[in-house]
């Protein structure tokens, strides 16, 4: 049905229109103050083939968690598979070239069950991996360049979910620790040195139950963090400058430093998985918000896991999205939605047919999108590492009549609201 709707108003826009389908377009985005303005860079054509998907996994549970583009335009994955390594689960390290096609990969892992959480290349050209190590222990190894371990460090009681080389060549950490569990967890941040050593930590929190999402250095030499229902700023040895907290519903799960010097966090506010409302924060450097949306439609309940801010100031995210028809629950789906700087929304599209959902997307040279997560329908196993890129507008496939249909409502945003509602955009 909606491909029909989409077919008839195309059809229609056409003849008025005269979009060419290829050479280059000229495409409209919405600037300062609610004007219009031209933009002509990183057009691409929709005949290109810049979309992808790729599967990796076996028989059993395989999962992506993070991924970066490389300093050669390829990937850098990991995650955890059941699949390989030696024992129940293990961090599984994966590297492919520019079109998604596996250069090689490494297992890390012992008898017992390990997750990979976040991997980043380092300023040698070798990778950083934070994970755990069966459970309550954070696992930090670092690798060459071909992904063999050069040094590993661990830190008992604690998880650590995100990792960042700092400018010092250091590393940034954030995750969670255990206090009297499982009443009273707090946000941990952990700096080390170059070589994995503990320089210092810091725990943010109140009663109850916070997990630290994500953490970023800033450009004075500091640092933004999120988790739980908090937005913290700290200086440079993790002494905190101030915080913003959320309702006690809310909760951050990514956060990234805009060109401007803000701050933007992305993050969730319901219960999961049926009753998820997507919401996104932008405050200036000291904390105060200047905008704030809510994502959710007519009939999807979104969560965001990672947010990234895109070359035209605005922003795009991962998660997943849930559909809330009577008769549910249906299957989760992966969520793919593109905002402008303000955070109004601009499209939004869900991926899979069983239960998916993504995990790290970041913008790539080409202007398109990478996403890693973790899909039940594709593939070999149970679960298997899914890797989809896509173009500007999101489209993994040749939909080109799709395509010039997102062009439209791009350089007409206030258009056809309620169709927009039922297309989720």
């Amino acid at each position: 049905m909606k491909r029909k709707i989409i077919g008839i108003l195309v059809c229609m826009l056409l003849i008025v229109t005269a979009v060419p389908v290829t050479g280059q377009i000229k495409e409209i985005f919405i600037g300062e103050n609610n004007d219009f303005s031209e933009n002509t860079d990183a057009i691409i054509s929709p005949l290109s083939d810049n979309r992808w998907t790729k599967t990796f996994g076996g028989k059993d549970y395989d999962i992506g968690r993070s991924i970066q583009q490389t300093s050669d335009n390829g990937y850098i994955i990991v995650g955890s598979t059941k699949t390989y390594g030696v024992g129940d689960t293990d961090i599984w390290l994966i590297k492919t070239d520019v079109n998604g096609n596996e250069e090689w990969n490494n297992t890390f892992g012992g008898s017992k069950t390990d997750y990979g959480c976040d991997v980043e290349q380092t300023t040698d050209g070798g990778y950083i991996i934070v994970g755990r190590e069966s459970y309550n222990n954070c696992w930090l190894i670092k690798t060459d360049v071909n992904g063999n371990k050069e040094w590993d460090k661990k830190f008992l009681k604690w998880e650590l979910y995100r990792v960042h080389q700092t400018t010092d060549e250091g590393f940034i950490m954030v995750g969670e620790t255990a206090i009297s569990p499982p009443q009273d967890y707090d946000i941990l941040l952990l700096k080390v040195d170059k070589d994995g050593n503990e320089m210092w930590n810091k725990t943010f929190g109140g009663s109850g139950y916070e997990v630290g999402s994500s953490v970023v250095q800033t450009s004075d030499g500091g640092y933004i963090l999120t988790g739980g229902r908090y937005l913290i700023k700290t200086d440079g040895n993790g002494l905190e400058e101030w915080i913003l907290e959320f309702d006690s519903n809310m909760e951050g799960r990514d956060v990234l430093q805009n060109s401007d010097g803000g701050y933007t966090v992305a993050g969730f506010k319901g219960n999961w998985p049926t009753n998820m409302t997507g919401w996104m924060i932008i405050t200036n450097s000291n904390g105060e918000i200047l905008y704030s949306k809510k994502y959710r439609g007519l009939f999807t309940s979104n969560r965001p896991n990672s947010i990234y801010q895109t070359s035209d100031g605005g922003y795009i995210m991962t998660g997943e999205s849930n559909r809330k028809f009577p008769g549910g629950p249906f299957p989760m789906k992966l969520w793919l939605a593109k905002t402008d700087k303000f955070g109004r929304l601009i499209w939004s599209k869900r991926y899979g047919r069983e239960y998916e959902y993504g995990a790290k997307v970041q913008q790539t040279i080409d202007g398109g999108y990478i996403v890693v997560g973790g899909t039940n329908f594709f593939g070999q196993g149970s679960v298997d590492v899914w890797l989809i890129k896509t173009d500007k507008f999101g489209i993994t496939k040749q939909q080109i009549i799709y395509t010039l249909f997102l062009r439209f409502l791009e350089q007409h945003p206030n258009m056809f609201p309620i169709l927009r509602q039922l297309l989720e955009l």
